[in-house]
């Protein structure tokens, strides 16, 4: 997604920018995680490479998935259409499929708390 200057969100149109990505990482997956539909998230390129690296994350709040960015890549983020704030559309969810979703999102969220706090205690920002 991309935000814009109304403050709407337009998912992106070219297939090719986007990357299917594995929200608990592949390697730390048993298999049933693997082929898990709900640990997955279609994300930009440059989104997933922050995702995956924890310096992006999502926290759930009032059952929205909020997102949240290492201060580190917060401004080259933005320059990239990322920001803090911005609302993952989870609406196509069952309900049957939430429970693990918010699952595997709630582990990333953690990562993300790690790096964010080991960062903080090293003096890296």
């Amino acid at each position: 997604m991309r935000e814009i200057g109304n403050g709407r969100r337009e998912p992106l149109t070219v297939r090719e920018l986007l990357i299917a990505s594995h929200i608990k990482p592949w390697r730390e997956s048993d298999n049933e995680e693997r082929l898990d539909g709900m640990n997955g998230l279609l994300l930009a390129t440059h989104a997933d490479r922050l995702f995956d690296r924890y310096l992006m994350s999502f926290r759930e709040v009032r059952g929205d998935f909020v997102c949240t960015l290492h201060a580190r890549v917060r401004a080259d983020a933005k320059k990239l259409g990322v920001f803090e704030g911005m609302r993952l559309a989870t609406g196509q969810l069952s309900l049957c499929d939430e429970p693990r979703f918010r699952k595997y999102m709630a582990g990333h969220f953690s990562r993300h708390l790690e790096l964010l706090a080991q960062h903080k205690t090293t003096g890296h920002t």
